[in-house]
């Protein structure tokens, strides 16, 4: 299973839904973020070092910055104006990761080994 838009619906009594709703006003706000960043790396190959790489990649993104799908792949413009990232804001996205692991790994599209992934993928302490 690749990273790409679109994202199956997610019923209220999965174990999935209980953050879901913080990305349904931008829903793929995270996902192109997970796309550029992680591009055609199936779920299966992400390690615990590609998602602290990605932490320190999105801290480095000034917000409002911009993804925009052209010819050939996604785009990012940084914003001059942007300011450093909140630590929720590099949150999100790792937090969404883990929700689509999760949910690949219970419909069996993965193997359960990167459970254990799932076990490390923490949050940035605040």
């Amino acid at each position: 299973m690749k990273i790409k838009s679109g994202w199956p619906a997610l019923g209220k009594n999965t174990r999935h839904s209980g953050n879901f709703s913080r990305w349904l006003s931008a829903p793929d706000s995270g996902l192109k973020q997970l796309s550029l960043y992680f591009g055609s790396v199936k779920l299966s190959e992400i390690t615990q070092g590609k998602v602290e790489q990605f932490k320190v990649w999105l801290s480095k993104i000034p917000t409002r910055s911009k993804i925009e799908e052209v010819e050939g792949g996604l785009v990012l413009t940084p914003n001059p104006k942007g300011k450093q990232r909140s630590l929720e804001a590099i949150n999100r996205p790792v937090e969404l990761l883990r929700v689509m692991l999760n949910y690949a790994v219970d419909e069996r599209m993965i193997s359960p080994e990167p459970q254990s992934l799932l076990a490390k993928i923490r949050p940035v302490p605040h």
